[in-house]
């Protein structure tokens, strides 16, 4: 469902970018009320025009959002485009830039406007400052023609991979704290339950699934705060460029080892170690690209680590089934869970390539989502925990109160069969020497005939002492038997 989705709305998008390539260029905002994405068609040329010669060689038109390697021959370089909006001249407007790759210059009017860093296309030198989006401007006329510049040294793509918005000013300030209000609040929310989780794993260590998921959960914060409208420049607007890509990359790289160790911790039976071991070794090496390398290099590899990403939805699908039919515990609620954060991944994946038109991020909405139900399903595994252990408390209690009896009866049984061994051994010493004054009073003159005598009463008194001593109770004596 979620597939046809994404591509009922490309055909929609080609079909309509199709169609704009003979359209009018002037776009009317008289009565904009909310926002307006500025899809185009936009007129373009490769290199840094002014807004007269843009004008007379303008020939070309694109519609937003767009890469331009093709038209320029590389990432690297600068292109100007073009549009031109019908307004009312003293009503202030807004535009979110929507972050383009790089660095951009904006002119209203042919007055500079506002820029993320600097253009200097002679020296070939784009260098982005900062993470400027939001720029602000008063039509001084019915018509108002927007020209931007957009230069790239540093990424691996030169243009948009998101539409700019243009609304009234107000709204579109209302509608940025709105947003930065809520991703705080989600980055909070998963910030809370990851050391939450991290909380458990340092209270119950022999099981690593809260520690992994916990780790996963303060990462996924930090992406949702510098991606969508990056409301950590919100709370650090001194935050550079670089610093910005190198954190959502990060964000997004070791998301993908943390989650193949908490579902291989998880589901250890149906989880395969060589496809963790291979996945781990592969996103490990992608972190390091991130940490090590520029950003021109680590951002060129975003799509084979899409294409991983790609591979492992997949096996932790194979995964879950695997757990469904083995009838573990909140497998269901898993499999359901993944499917939304999975439908997100793809559809920011496409999004990244400029296959849907849209800037929002859904990953970290996914997510929150998919934390929810593994939250209940980890709540759920420590509750049976707990139950087990205190069945097994039960059960031990009940143990040993019957091995406390058992051992309080041997220990009655003990002291009676010593008493009564040496109440036997006693009466047969006396019955002993009895025998002997018995025999000294008799006229044998035979010494060897009294011994004999002697030793034959002794044997049968020995045997009789036997026989008592062997029988399991002690309590009592069975006649019938001896």
């Amino acid at each position: 469902m979620v597939f046809w989705v994404f591509l009922k709305r490309f055909l929609i998008v080609w079909v309509c970018s199709f169609s704009s390539l003979a359209a009018v260029t002037v776009i009317d905002l008289t009565q904009i009320e909310s926002e307006v994405a500025l899809y185009g068609p936009w007129t373009y040329h490769i290199g840094a025009l002014n807004e007269t010669q843009m004008r007379e060689d303008g020939l070309k038109t694109v519609r937003l959002p767009h890469f331009f390697e093709e038209e320029v021959g590389s990432a690297h370089g600068v292109v100007t485009l073009e549009l031109s909006l019908q307004t009312q001249p003293g009503v202030p407007l807004a535009m979110d830039m929507q972050r383009p790759f790089s660095v951009w210059r904006l002119y209203v009017d042919g007055a500079f406007a506002a820029a993320s860093g600097e253009i200097d296309a002679s020296h070939h030198r784009y260098v982005p400052h900062d993470g400027l989006r939001f720029v602000s401007f008063t039509p001084s006329s019915e018509v108002t023609h927007l020209t931007l510049q957009v230069g790239n040294a540093l990424h691996k793509h030169l243009g948009f991979y998101g539409v700019p918005i243009i609304a009234p000013a107000e709204y579109l300030v209302r509608k940025i704290q709105i947003n930065t209000v809520i991703e705080t609040a989600i980055a909070s929310i998963l910030t809370f339950f990851g050391l939450y989780h991290i909380a458990l794993f340092m209270a119950w260590r022999r099981d690593k699934a809260p520690l992994w998921f916990g780790l996963l959960c303060v990462v996924f914060a930090l992406r949702a705060m510098t991606t969508g409208t990056q409301a950590l420049l919100f709370y650090m607007p001194q935050t550079s460029w670089e610093t910005m890509i190198h954190l959502e990359y990060f964000s997004g790289y070791s998301a993908l080892p943390l989650f193949v160790l908490y579902i291989g911790s998880l589901y250890p039976k149906q989880s395969s170690r060589h496809a963790e071991h291979f996945y781990l070794m592969l996103s490990i090496l992608f972190v390091w690209f991130v940490i090590f390398t520029p950003i021109s290099l680590f951002t060129a590899s975003l799509n084979y680590y899409e294409l991983i990403v790609l591979t492992f939805i997949v096996y932790t699908f194979v995964v879950l089934y695997r757990s469904h039919k083995a009838k573990e515990p909140g497998s269901k609620l898993a499999f359901f869970a993944f499917i939304v954060f999975s439908s997100c991944i793809v559809h920011d994946l496409l999004r990244f390539q400029n296959l849907l038109p849209t800037s929002t991020d859904l990953l970290s909405f996914g997510f929150l989502f998919y934390l929810m139900a593994q939250g209940g399903i980890l709540l759920g595994r420590y509750a049976d925990a707990f139950k087990t252990i205190a069945s097994h408390k039960e059960n031990l209690e009940h143990l040993v109160d019957t091995r406390t009896q058992e051992l309080r009866i041997a220990l009655d049984q003990h002291r009676l069969l010593l008493r009564e061994l040496t109440h036997r051994v006693k009466n047969n010493l006396q019955f002993i020497m009895g025998l002997i004054g018995i025999l000294r009073k008799q006229n044998e003159a035979d010494p060897k005939v009294l011994l004999g005598r002697l030793e034959l009463q002794i044997q049968a008194i020995a045997s009789v002492h036997e026989t008592l001593c062997n029988q399991g109770r002690f309590e009592a004596v069975e006649m019938d038997r001896h």
